[in-house]
C-alpha cells in the first residue's frame, strides 16, 4: 500500500525525527569534544584543584547527553506496551538513587504497599519520567535532604508524587534548561496522563503525576 505522505500528521513526525536527529548531530559532537578536553585537563599537574570544576562539567555535559537519547528515543517508534507494576518500577529506582545519593533520604509511601500498582504502557517511557523528576529533587535538595515518593490509586487513576525539601523552587533550578519536563509532559500527554508541579518556598516542590489505570 502507497503512503500519503501529504498527511499533516506524517509529515509532521517526520519533521519532528529530522529535527531531533539534527540537533542530535550537534550536540553530541561538541559534547564529546569537550570531554575530551577535560579529560586532557585532569592529567596536567599544574592545574591545582581543578578536579572538582572537570567534574561539574562532565556531570552538564552528560546530562545533556542523556536528554538527547531521550529526544531521540520519543520522536523515533513506539516502544511495546504491557502490563507492568509501577510500584516494582519505583522501589527499585528508589533503592539504585539512594546507593547513588547516600547523603539524600529517599523515602517510598504506598496506599497498600505491596500489593502494586498494574499499569499497561510503555515501561521504558515511564522511566524517563520518573528518572527525570527524581534528579530535578536530587538537584533541588542538594547535599542533604529527603525525597518522598508516593503511590496512590482513585477512581480508576494512579497518582505518583516525588517531593522534595529542597527550596521549593525545582523548576528554575540553576542551569536548568526545562527540557526534561518538556519530554516528561510529552510521554505522559500520549497516554492520558498529566503532570502539576507545586512549589512552596522553603518547603520543597511536589511533582503529581496522573495516569489512567483503565
Amino acid at each position: 500500500m502507497k503512503v500519503d505522505r501529504s498527511e499533516p500528521g506524517l509529515n509532521q513526525t517526520e519533521d519532528l525525527c529530522h529535527l531531533a536527529a539534527a540537533l542530535a548531530h550537534e550536540i553530541k559532537n561538541p559534547a564529546a569534544l569537550a570531554l575530551a578536553h577535560i579529560a586532557q585537563l585532569r592529567k596536567r599537574e599544574d592545574l591545582i584543584g581543578i578536579g572538582d570544576t572537570c567534574d561539574h562539567i562532565e556531570e552538564a555535559i552528560e546530562h545533556i547527553c542523556c536528554l538527547v537519547q531521550e529526544m531521540l528515543l520519543v520522536t523515533y517508534g513506539t516502544a511495546p506496551a504491557y502490563d507492568f507494576d509501577i510500584e516494582d518500577m519505583l522501589v527499585d529506582m528508589r533503592d539504585v538513587y539512594q546507593v547513588a545519593w547516600p547523603q539524600i533520604t529517599f523515602t517510598l509511601e504506598a496506599d497498600s504497599l505491596g500489593e502494586g500498582l498494574m499499569y499497561h504502557g510503555e515501561e521504558s517511557y515511564m522511566k524517563i519520567v520518573f528518572t527525570n523528576l527524581l534528579k530535578n529533587a536530587v538537584e533541588a535538595v542538594g547535599s542533604t535532604g529527603v525525597i518522598g515518593i508516593g503511590i496512590k490509586k482513585t477512581k480508576g487513576y494512579g497518582v505518583i508524587t516525588v517531593k522534595d525539601s529542597g527550596i521549593g523552587n525545582t523548576v528554575l533550578k540553576r542551569h536548568a534548561s526545562g527540557m526534561g519536563l518538556a519530554i516528561c509532559k510529552w510521554l505522559l500527554g500520549r497516554v492520558g496522563g498529566q503532570l502539576t508541579l507545586s512549589a512552596s518556598e522553603g518547603s520543597g516542590c511536589e511533582a503529581s503525576v496522573v495516569l489512567p489505570l483503565v
